[in-house]
C-alpha cells in the first residue's frame, strides 16, 4: 500500500498540462507531507475522465513563478514538484479509494489515501510473496500438524513492513543477514518483520508505530522469536546466538 495525495482540478487541459510541467498547484494544502505518490483528478465539471499519478518529488511548498494554467489560470497556493508522471483514467483512481474501503466524495478536494498502487492503473491488486512459515493467530491445526511460526496481523500489514524496513533496513537485526547479498537480485528486499509488543500488552485503542514496534528479521530467528509464548525478545535470541557460537 502505497500514501497517495489526492488534487482535484476541474478542467482537461490543467489536468494534460501536468504530464509536462512536472508539478501540481492548487488552492489547499494537505495536512502532512507523508505521501509518495500524487494523483491529479478531474471533478464533474471537467468533463473528462483522464487522470494522472506521479512520484512524489518533493514536499507541499509556496508556488514559484510559472506560465498561467491553461485552464484555469489563477494564483494557486500549494505546489507539489512531480516525477514521473504516468496516465490513468478517474475510474481507476476512484475504485482505488473504494477499494481501500474510502468514501469517495465531491466535498473534499485534497485528500491523502492508503492505495494499492496497482489499482491506481487498473492493474491487478498488489500482493506480496507468500511467506509459507507465516499464520495467523486466529488459525488453529489438529494435534501433529506441522508447527508454524504464529505471528500476528501487526507483522502482516505490508504498509507497516515497508515502513519498518525503510527504516531499518532489509537485514536482520538478529543476525544481520541481508537476502540479496546472500541470495542475489531475487531476494532483494525480503525480510520478516517481528512486532516487539506482547499481543497481552495491546488494548482496544493501541496503534501500531512501524519503527518504535516493528523489527526487521529472517525467517530463522523469526522462528526462534515465535517458539514460546509470550515471545522471546530480540536480545534472549542474540544471546542464545552468542552462546551457541561458543
Amino acid at each position: 500500500m502505497t500514501r497517495v495525495l489526492i488534487h482535484r482540478y476541474d478542467n482537461e487541459p490543467d489536468i494534460l498540462a501536468v504530464e509536462t510541467r512536472l508539478y501540481s498547484d492548487v488552492y489547499k494544502r494537505a495536512p502532512d507531507d507523508d505521501f509518495q505518490l500524487v494523483a491529479v483528478v478531474p471533478t464533474l465539471k471537467a468533463r473528462t475522465t483522464v487522470a494522472m499519478v506521479a512520484e512524489a518529488a518533493g514536499p507541499q511548498s509556496a508556488p514559484s513563478a510559472g506560465p498561467p494554467w491553461p485552464g484555469r489560470p489563477d494564483e494557486y497556493m500549494v505546489r507539489v514538484p512531480l516525477r514521473n508522471v504516468r496516465r490513468t483514467t478517474l475510474n481507476h483512481v476512484r475504485n482505488a479509494v473504494m477499494a481501500a474501503g474510502e468514501t469517495w466524495a465531491a466535498q473534499w478536494t485534497v485528500r491523502i489515501f492508503e492505495l494499492d498502487e496497482q489499482l491506481l492503473f487498473g492493474l491487478p491488486p498488489e500482493r506480496e510473496p507468500a511467506r509459507p512459515d507465516e499464520v495467523s493467530e486466529e488459525e488453529t491445526y489438529p494435534e501433529g500438524a506441522v508447527r508454524r511460526v504464529l505471528v500476528n496481523a501487526y507483522e502482516r500489514s505490508a504498509t507497516a513492513r515497508r515502513r519498518c524496513v525503510e527504516h531499518y533496513g532489509a537485514t536482520c537485526f538478529i543476525c544481520r543477514l541481508d537476502f540479496e547479498k546472500a541470495y542475489g537480485s531475487v531476494a532483494a528486499g525480503f525480510i520478516h518483520v517481528h512486532h516487539l509488543k506482547p499481543l497481552s500488552e495491546i488494548g482496544a485503542a493501541y496503534t501500531l508505530h512501524p519503527v518504535k514496534d516493528l523489527r526487521p528479521v529472517c525467517p530463522n530467528c523469526h522462528a526462534v522469536l515465535h517458539m514460546r509464548r509470550p515471545a522471546f525478545s530480540i536480545d534472549d535470541v542474540r544471546e542464545m546466538r552468542r552462546q551457541a557460537a561458543g
